[in-house]
């Protein structure tokens, strides 16, 4: 599904879009006013609340998609995506499997292990087609999966995000003088719902 519901979000997002170059027609929007960052520095090692994750089945060119939601803090999100059809998953969603959060894993359009946070976040869940927070795609770090059926069990480990901006083709783009944040480490365990 490649997490549809994000896509069509972030396009309605106050975030500048992209110039034809692949460039922002416009400074990043902020937290507030002063230009805060919308993330704290790191989260350490956060114990995950409000966990929910979901499989939705894919069909024609769309692939299989497990999508975990987890909340780092009262108002931050973890988002981590499984999607079938790129290394390592070519053939389906499976476990264990520890994923280097680096080549194509660093880029939304083409991650089968996607790891990101949505920073002040207060629509994000998987029954909503609107996450309204600030965009920080991972830049390091390892995701260990264990298990995924009938219970996703995974951890992700220092872990570092830089603020993005995510176009309708799930292309990211760091933004400019963006903000970055951590996770030392984030495990998460939870019931996935077909």
């Amino acid at each position: 599904m490649r997490a549809a519901a994000v896509l069509a979000a972030l396009a309605a997002c106050s975030y500048a879009p992209l110039d034809a170059t692949g460039t922002l027609d416009a400074p990043s929007v902020r937290d507030d006013a002063a230009g805060t960052c919308a993330a704290p520095a790191s989260y350490g090692s956060p114990t995950m609340a409000s966990q929910l994750a979901m499989f939705f089945q894919g069909s024609g060119q769309q692939a299989d998609d497990l999508q975990y939601l987890g909340k780092l803090n009262a108002d931050d999100t973890l988002d981590v995506e499984l999607i079938d059809g790129s290394p390592p998953f070519t053939d389906s969603i499976g476990a264990p499997e520890t994923i280097a959060l680096s080549g194509s894993q660093l880029q939304y359009s083409t991650c089968s292990g996607c790891v990101l946070i949505f920073a002040k976040c207060t629509t994000c869940n998987l029954t909503s087609p609107t996450f309204n927070g600030t965009p920080y795609m991972a830049t390091a770090g390892t995701l260990a999966i264990s298990d995924v059926n009938p219970t996703i069990i995974g951890t992700v480990t220092n872990a570092t995000f830089v603020e993005v901006t995510i176009d309708d083709n799930g292309v990211t783009a760091p933004v400019p003088g963006g903000c970055t944040t951590a996770i030392t480490s984030a495990s998460f365990n939870v019931n996935v719902q077909q």
